[in-house]
């Protein structure tokens, strides 16, 4: 056995893994996509290409300046420097001037901002000037906080700050290079009276690309609000008093309630009724609407679309396309009461995927248990699939179960049963494939489960039981390609006390083996 094929492997598993995050990351930043039509555009020329400045915003406007290309400064990575043209807002020579405010003034929106900072900087978008989604140099920041890049910032009362919200995930990218925020924001209700009924809430927000916020309430306006009050509308604030920022490509598109209206309540029968009955290159403008009024719905009008697109899912008179469409909305807005139906999808060797595909990240326990039970009822590719998932949930409650499909007289099974243990990983994972008997051909697919298993659990901090499965796998009856790799994991493991085992691995008949165990003892040498 050769190192191509464990390297192959790992290139197949790398593939696989980036596959998957793409389908979820397509499904999860729609907002992404900016249809078309209804765009305010912030930053734009003239027809004849000459820019006019800062023309959508209030004056003054300090010192900020229409650019061309922005960069950091060679001579300062604190500061951003640039060069002549058009279309992009930077804040002044200092890096500190006064804020921008649209003079259009938004409630429900859809807003799509770049930017750029400098090493440090610091900014923020304000939604109707009041709630803040903070632009910071947070790149390679491992414990995230509310004053984060992307974070909703907190809200200050009595010298002290309350309610800010960290992003999910850290996105942001290095200083001075261009990022992307994609934010559905719905503004607070008020009653006939001026009285206040329901929050704003940041619906979705979306960071180059990562869904970092979902409907996020926020009580009142955020600290540094121009405005300490909440009114039905407000203008869009750029921030520029806190460090070098820039801006390009900022638009907003109102967001129109009827679309809500037509996905909701009497008049939305007939929409449902035309989307069981929707099929693939039909006009797709009914599906539009639903899609567009999941963003802004309310919790109970979400609750009540859910309900009418269970509702075509169950129909036997729905087409395969239109169930197909349910289950990749359901995705965004399912809770609970989705999962039976759901479920119910999984034998079904056309929508099983789909359904897989809604129920994957359901962050409920009862999506583990439906996919658990499912493995005893399905065979081929239902089967398969269910155990890819089990393995993207990481449900270390399935190992017992897929342990035994190890032995599985259909070897897709069988492979599929060992890769997933692999990515699940932990002890009980671990000991299970070091036990396993497998034919040749799964042997590769078992070595580097098992190598995945040791990596987990280094990365947990569980750094002797992880050198145990390294050095069981350094040994001369594996492959080369396990063997190297197994020394490279021991090395990270136990750094100089790995010299014996690289010294060992060095005696080796393999060439490739040699060299790996030669360049190991050269690097540990030297630290």
């Amino acid at each position: 056995m050769d190192t191509k094929r464990i390297s192959g492997w790992r290139s197949l598993i790398g593939k696989a893994a980036t596959a998957l995050a793409l389908l979820a990351l397509l499904s999860s930043a729609v907002l992404a996509e900016q249809p078309s039509g209804n765009w305010v555009k912030l930053l734009e020329g003239d027809d004849d290409g000459k820019v006019l400045p800062f023309s959508a915003w209030r004056q003054p406007t300090g010192e900020w300046l229409i650019v061309g290309e922005v960069f950091l400064d060679p001579k300062d990575e604190k500061r951003l420097a640039w060069k002549p043209g058009t279309g992009v807002a930077v804040n002044g020579p200092k890096g500190q001037t006064g804020h921008l405010l649209t003079k259009m003034e938004h409630a429900d929106v859809e807003a799509h901002i770049e930017f750029m900072v400098s090493k440090g900087s610091n900014s923020g978008v304000y939604f109707m000037g009041r709630y803040e989604i903070q632009v910071f140099d947070s790149w390679d920041v491992k414990q995230l906080q509310h004053s984060d890049c992307g974070g909703i910032y907190q809200r200050w009362r009595d010298g002290k700050g309350f309610e800010g919200r960290p992003p999910r995930v850290n996105a942001s990218r290095k200083p001075g290079e261009w990022q992307t925020f994609d934010v559905l924001f719905r503004a607070p209700r008020f009653d006939a009276t001026g009285k206040k009924i329901a929050n704003a809430t940041f619906i979705k927000v979306v960071h180059n690309g990562k869904v970092i916020h979902e409907n996020e309430e926020v009580t009142g306006p955020t600290r540094a609000a121009v405005f300490n009050d909440e009114k039905p509308t407000g203008p869009l604030m750029l921030q520029g008093d806190h460090g070098p920022v820039a801006y390009a490509n900022v638009r907003i598109r109102p967001l129109e309630a009827a679309t809500t209206a037509a996905a909701t309540g009497p008049e939305a029968d007939a929409t449902y009724d035309r989307i069981a009955k929707y099929d693939f290159g039909d006009d797709r403008r009914d599906l539009t609407t639903i899609e567009e009024a999941t963003r802004t719905a309310t919790p109970k009008q979400r609750k009540e679309i859910e309900t009418r697109l269970l509702a075509v899912l169950k129909s036997p008179e729905a087409t395969y396309a239109s169930k197909q469409w349910v289950c990749r909305v359901l995705r965004q807005i399912a809770t609970k009461r989705s999962i039976p139906a759901l479920a119910g999808l999984l034998a079904d060797e056309k929508l099983s995927h789909m359904a897989r595909y809604a129920l994957q990240g359901m962050p409920y326990p009862e999506v583990d248990k439906v996919l658990r039970k499912a493995l005893g009822k399905l065979s081929g590719k239902p089967k398969i699939g269910v155990i890819g998932s089990i393995a993207a949930r990481g449900d270390r409650k399935a190992v017992g179960k897929l342990s035994k499909l190890i032995a599985d007289s259909e070897t897709a099974v069988a492979q599929a049963a060992v890769g997933a243990l692999g990515r699940i990983g932990g002890a009980k994972a671990a000991k299970a494939l070091a036990k396993a008997q497998v034919p040749d051909d799964l042997e590769t697919i078992r070595a580097d489960a098992l190598l995945m298993c040791a990596d987990e659990m280094l990365a947990r901090g569980k750094t002797a039981k992880a050198a145990a499965i390294y050095r069981e796998m350094l040994g001369e009856g594996n492959a080369p390609a396990v063997r190297i790799a197994a020394l490279q994991g021991i090395v990270r493991a136990e750094d100089k006390a790995a010299l014996p085992q690289a010294a060992e691995a060095a005696k080796s008949e393999d060439e490739a083996v040699r060299a790996a165990a030669n360049q190991a003892l050269e690097s540990l040498r030297t630290r």
